[in-house]
């Protein structure tokens, strides 16, 4: 049975990518053997597991196409050691970071790097001053929005 997957384009640099986000992304497997060196060839495809179970297969595509921040893969991280980690490796080597936990690779590719217990941060009562703290953020504090969230 295969299971549920995103697929990414690349021109032909999936070797790279997967060597490169199974470095960055604690946790994630590959299901393919790979040379992290060769180019590969047109229509070439390698998946990797990310933590959760979430399915990414990386595809060279041929010619690069356009990418935009509509799609993103939100990444769950258990702590902020692990957001700090995941945070500092996806927006190395000419990552750019963004606003409220969002980034984007080298790549091109746009993450959301946030803690497992976002859901829940973001149900407290003092919503407005959590939501008004992370704003001020570009990756995410877990101690801030907790102080934000505490009663008075």
């Amino acid at each position: 049975m295969y299971a549920n997957t995103i697929t990414l384009w690349f021109g032909d640099e999936i070797n790279e990518a997967a060597s490169w986000y199974l470095k960055s992304i604690p946790g994630a497997t590959c299901d393919t053997n790979f040379d992290a060196t060769a180019k590969g060839n047109l229509g070439d495809m390698i998946t990797l597991v990310l933590p959760g179970g979430l399915h990414i297969t990386l595809l060279n595509g041929g010619s690069p196409t356009e990418k935009n921040r509509s799609i993103s893969i939100v990444l769950m991280c258990q702590d902020q050691a692990e957001i700090d980690q995941v945070w500092d490796a996806l927006t190395a080597d000419g990552g750019s970071p963004g606003k409220c936990g969002w980034l984007v690779d080298k790549f091109g590719f746009h993450w959301q790097v946030v803690p497992e217990q976002m859901k829940q941060l973001m149900s407290g009562k003092n919503l407005r001053k959590i939501f008004a703290a992370l704003r001020t953020m570009d990756k995410i504090d877990i101690a801030q929005l907790q102080a934000a969230g505490a009663d008075e």
